[in-house]
Parts: C-alpha cells; sequence; structure tokens
C-alpha cells in the first residue's frame, strides 16, 4: 500500500491560538470579493521540512530509521514565524499566502532538512529533493485562480511569533473533495546537540 507522506513541524497550541488571532488581518482585504481565495483551516497549520510523496508501507523502515538519525543529532529549535507574504511567486501570479519564518529560522531549520535528506537518500528513499535554498513557512490561504500580483492588496503584516520546534513528525496527506486531511503517523522528539 501506498501512502503520501512528508515530515512537518507542527505548532504548538500557544502559537496557534497567537496565529488565529492575527488571520482576521490577514484576511480583510479579500473580503470585498474579487480575488478567489480559501482560508486554510488552524488544523491544517504546520511547517512542511520534507515533502516524501507517495511511498510504499515497505519504505516505512527506512524513513523512520532517517528520522531517528535526525533526532539524535538535533535538539529543539527555536523558530519565529515573522510576516504574512504572498508566495510562491510563478510567472508574476502568488499562489498562496504564507506566515514566513524568520531567514535566521529558515536557515537553523534548512540545517535540519538538508541532514534529514540526506540520511533518507543513504537509506534508499526516493523523492525529490528540492534544489532552492529552504523557505519555511506556515500556508495560511490559497488562491482558487489566477491573479495579478500587482492588483493584490499590499501584505504588510508583522506577525513575530516565536515558537520551539521539539519534534518532526512523519505525517500523512489524504487528498479529498474539501482539500487534504492530515493525520500525524509518528512524532520523533529532537533531542540531540545541535
Amino acid at each position: 500500500m501506498r501512502k503520501r507522506l512528508f515530515f512537518a513541524i507542527n505548532l504548538d497550541k500557544k502559537s496557534i491560538a497567537a496565529l488565529e488571532r492575527l488571520v482576521p488581518n490577514v484576511e480583510a482585504p479579500f473580503r470585498n470579493g474579487g480575488t478567489e481565495i480559501r482560508f486554510v483551516p488552524k488544523e491544517e497549520w504546520h511547517v512542511t521540512i520534507t515533502f516524501l510523496g507517495d511511498q510504499d508501507d515497505a519504505r516505512l523502515t527506512d524513513i523512520i530509521a532517517a528520522a531517528k538519525k535526525v533526532t539524535d543529532e538535533f535538539g529543539p529549535q527555536e523558530a519565529e514565524l515573522e510576516s504574512a507574504v504572498y508566495g510562491p511567486k510563478q510567472g508574476g501570479h502568488s499562489k498562496m499566502i504564507w506566515a514566513a519564518l524568520a531567514r535566521e529560522s529558515s536557515s537553523r531549520l534548512g540545517e535540519l532538512k538538508t541532514f534529514l535528506d540526506d540520511a533518507l537518500l543513504d537509506r534508499g528513499v526516493s523523492f525529490s529533493r528540492e534544489r532552492r535554498p529552504f523557505s519555511g513557512h506556515v500556508t495560511l490561504a490559497r488562491f482558487k485562480g489566477e491573479n495579478d500580483d500587482h492588483l493584490m492588496p499590499t501584505l504588510d503584516l508583522p506577525i513575530g511569533i516565536v515558537f520551539e520546534a521539539t519534534s518532526i513528525d512523519l505525517m500523512e496527506s489524504e487528498l479529498g473533495r474539501s482539500g487534504p486531511q492530515y493525520d500525524v503517523i509518528q512524532r520523533f522528539s529532537l533531542s540531540g546537540e545541535r
């Protein structure tokens, strides 16, 4: 059997509550219509570290072993959700609104991601490795159609939510009519020194 898998850092309850209080400010400029947008429910908020795509159940042993190697190496990581931004830009059209991690946070978690990706590849796990530098974020909204970035409201909303990533979670994504549903398969506590 195949599962659609990814590794993520899930936010703690305090950070989710703080972000939930800010979302109406992000949503306000879009209430007057014109732009088709779907805001993501708080139950789906997370920072994706590595997307593995469809994996056979037989690969789970290697995937779990790679994650345990990471948790032996890396301890809890402080991270900051810095601001609401449009992303990713493709041909002058943004596809989403992100709560973006601060550059330093993305850099630290990028080291963890590189270590995890290397450990997965060393164990023969096949996935599409990202070539660009890691830019951590929580997806707050998705645009339904194409939009012109020049006509979009300016997003200049500082967030400033600092949280501690104490684990990485192996997640399953099941696609449905109302969007994806995410379930934690296994949580790996970060207990190393780095």
